[in-house]
C-alpha cells in the first residue's frame, strides 16, 4: 500500500491548476457535495486500491517534505482499525496568485476551494470540522478507512495526523511486550515511530549517576514527559537508571521497579551531570 500510494502522490501537476469550480477536475469526476466516486480504480472505501494512484487521483504538484509526511500518514492509517477516527490537519495548495496578499484576499482566495474540501469531508462523516481560509488549511476527524481518498482530493498537498503514530496505528506487538505507553527496546534499537527516552545509569564505582544512555522507548512522540525525577532499576540486568522526567511505572512501562539499592535511591548525579 505504501508503494502504491507513493505513485499517488509522486505524480506530478501544475499546482492550483484545477480550479474548485472546474467540476471535471475533482477527483474521479464526481460532485464534491456528494463527495464523487473519487475512490481509484473504482474500490470502496478503504479498499486496497483506494488512494493508489489511478486516474481518479488528482495530480498534485508535492515537495520531497510533502511526500513524506503524507507516506507516513499513509503507513499510519494502513496500520489502524478501519473505524478509527483519525485527526487530520489538511493542507492545500499554495496559490500564485495568494502571494503577498492580506489575510482578507487570502481567505477570499481560498474560500471557495475550502467550501470544496468542506463539502467532501461532510460526505464522508468527517466530524469537528474547522477551517482556515486566510491559510488554505482545514483540521477535521476522519475514519482511517476514508483517509486515502483525502490524499487523492485534488489541491491537496498533504495531510498530516494531529496525534502520534502508535495513537492511530496498531503496534505490531502486545501491551505485555513493553506496556500501554511503551515500545519494546531491542537491542538498543526503537521501532520506527518510537521516540526514545535517555535517562542516567548508576556507576557503582563513582556511586552517583552518569551518562547517557537509551532506556525506554515510548509510543507517542507527542507525549510530555514532566514527571519528578525517581530511581528504577531494569528487572532484567538489576542496573538502577535515574529517570528525570518520566516514571516507568506499569501498565505503562514493563519491566522497572524502584531502586533497592540506598546509595542509588538517593539519586545523586555525578560531577558535571544534569541536576535532577
Amino acid at each position: 500500500m505504501l508503494f502504491c500510494l507513493g505513485l499517488a502522490v509522486a505524480a506530478c501537476g501544475k499546482a492550483g491548476q484545477s480550479g474548485p469550480d472546474s467540476g471535471g477536475d475533482l477527483a474521479g469526476g464526481g460532485d464534491a457535495a456528494t463527495g464523487g466516486t473519487g475512490v481509484v480504480g473504482g474500490g470502496t472505501a478503504g479498499s486496497s486500491d483506494a488512494g493508489a494512484g489511478g486516474d481518479a487521483c488528482a495530480e498534485t504538484e508535492r515537495t520531497a517534505g510533502e511526500l513524506a509526511i503524507n507516506l507516513r500518514t499513509s503507513s499510519m492509517v494502513d496500520s489502524a482499525l478501519p473505524n478509527t477516527l483519525v485527526p487530520l490537519y489538511i493542507r492545500l495548495v499554495e496559490l500564485a496568485s495568494a502571494t503577498g496578499s492580506t489575510k482578507e484576499e487570502r481567505a477570499d482566495l481560498y474560500g471557495p476551494y475550502l467550501d470544496v474540501l468542506e463539502a467532501r469531508l461532510v460526505a464522508l462523516g468527517a466530524t469537528e470540522i474547522g477551517r482556515n481560509d486566510s491559510y488554505g488549511s482545514a483540521n477535521a476527524s476522519v475514519e482511517a478507512q476514508y483517509v486515502h481518498q483525502v490524499l487523492c482530493w485534488p489541491d491537496v498537498v498533504y495531510v498530516d495526523v494531529d496525534a502520534g503514530y502508535y495513537d492511530i496505528a496498531v503496534p505490531p506487538w502486545s501491551n505485555n511486550e513493553a506496556g500501554e505507553r511503551a515500545c519494546p527496546l531491542n537491542d538498543g534499537v526503537c521501532p520506527e515511530y518510537c521516540a526514545e527516552y535517555y535517562a542516567l545509569p548508576f556507576d557503582e564505582t563513582a556511586g552517583c549517576f552518569a551518562g547517557h544512555e537509551l532506556v525506554v522507548c515510548q509510543r507517542s512522540d507527542r507525549e510530555l514527559n514532566e514527571d519528578a525525577w525517581g530511581c528504577y532499576e531494569n528487572e532484567a540486568t538489576g542496573v538502577p537508571i535515574l529517570f528525570l522526567t518520566l516514571t516507568p511505572a506499569a501498565p505503562g512501562y514493563l519491566g522497572w521497579s524502584e531502586c533497592s539499592d540506598p546509595t542509588a535511591a538517593m539519586g545523586l548525579v555525578c560531577e558535571g551531570e544534569e541536576q535532577p
